[in-house]
């Protein structure tokens, strides 16, 4: 789960091509990883928990 995880997240980095982005790939995942995580609303964990891997 955890390399699907980190592939969806490398696909969706390589995805941004903006020629004014100085970032890094790494940070491009960083980015992505932290806003995935931060759009979790805490009263729908549980919900959310069975179909993560989707929505990644």
């Amino acid at each position: 789960m955890l390399a699907d995880i980190a592939a969806r997240l490398d696909r969706a980095a390589r995805a941004i091509v903006d020629p004014d982005d100085d970032r890094t790939l790494d940070q491009k995942r960083a980015d992505l990883f932290v806003g995935a995580l931060t759009e979790i609303d805490p009263a729908h964990v549980s919900t959310l928990a069975s179909g993560m891997t989707s929505q990644l």
